[in-house]
């Protein structure tokens, strides 16, 4: 279905820039139909695997998505795309990224582990998910394993929740405390990479996490355990981008064709391995 994925991103790193707080703006579709050119702002959380930087270059399934979508916008449409990024100051920081996302208009897109919900659908526009997400309840590795999650409060007695604010894990841990464990302590932190070494070094500390930061977990054997009764397979990652972006449409046509090719099963692979895809499908069975 696609061709050879273009080296648009690979060039165009050289226009990374560093900024705070500001607001992002690219190219419209609209615009872009009759010039056949179109600069577009990439954005992105820090996410393993999904966008991540290493060097110059921001790298990562999301990454290369956007550079099959650049290649198939040449080929549907004749309209050449350029990439521009901007990077936050702390790209962990997931509550600056959705700032940056709140303020941004037209021709913008972010990339990571963004979970596509109904209210999030009401601010943004969204692809089509381009993968199911897998959370995991994690905790130090010296607690025993939880075997029911009715009995959360009295296997955890004496332990605080870890999350990060405004996020679909946060709203988790929220949901256990609502149904299984009012007097539930919950303490924040900036992002799930902080998270992990807070759970790492406090046997007192337990989480939940997205199956990416998970896998990191497993790569760096880092001593953390995971409790299986709490896996859930419910939510699906999608690209995000302001309302005003009009290139929304051609997102959903080239995700909807795109997902499923052998090019995407090629960059799952490469970016997140076959421990990752044998989670989802471990989890999904369940």
């Amino acid at each position: 279905m696609m061709k050879k994925i273009t080296g648009t991103l690979g060039i165009l790193m050289l226009l990374l820039s560093f900024t705070a707080r500001a607001q992002f703006t690219g190219d419209t579709y609209a615009n872009a139909k009759s010039t056949k050119n179109a600069t577009l702002t990439l954005t992105y959380v820090e996410t393993p695997g999904f966008a991540s930087k290493k060097g110059s270059k921001v790298e990562g399934l999301c990454v290369d998505l956007m550079e099959a979508f650049a290649t198939y916008v040449k080929e549907k449409e004749g309209i050449e795309i350029k990439y521009r990024w901007q990077i936050p100051s702390d790209p962990r920081d997931f509550s600056r990224f959705m700032g940056n996302m709140t303020a941004a208009n037209n021709g913008v897109f972010g990339l990571g582990n963004i979970t596509i919900t109904e209210q999030r659908k009401r601010d943004f526009n969204f692809s089509p998910p381009f993968i199911s997400n897998v959370t995991v309840m994690i905790s130090h590795n010296s607690v025993p394993t939880l075997t029911d999650i009715n009995e959360i409060s009295s296997a955890f007695a004496g332990m605080y929740a870890i999350t990060v604010k405004g996020t679909t894990n946060e709203q988790y841990i929220l949901d256990i405390k609502s149904k299984y464990w009012p007097s539930l302590e919950v303490r924040h932190t900036a992002s799930s990479i902080d998270l992990v070494e807070i759970v790492r070094n406090d046997p007192k500390a337990f989480s939940n996490m997205d199956f990416t930061y998970y896998i990191g977990v497993l790569k760096n054997h880092v001593p953390l355990k995971r409790h299986p009764v709490a896996d859930d397979s419910s939510e699906e990652f999608g690209i995000i981008m302001p309302k005003s972006n009009d290139w929304s449409p051609l997102m959903t046509r080239f995700i909807n064709e795109f997902r499923g090719s052998t090019e995407y099963d090629l960059i799952i692979n490469k970016h997140l391995g076959k421990n990752a895809l044998a989670l989802i499908k471990a989890v999904s069975s369940q």
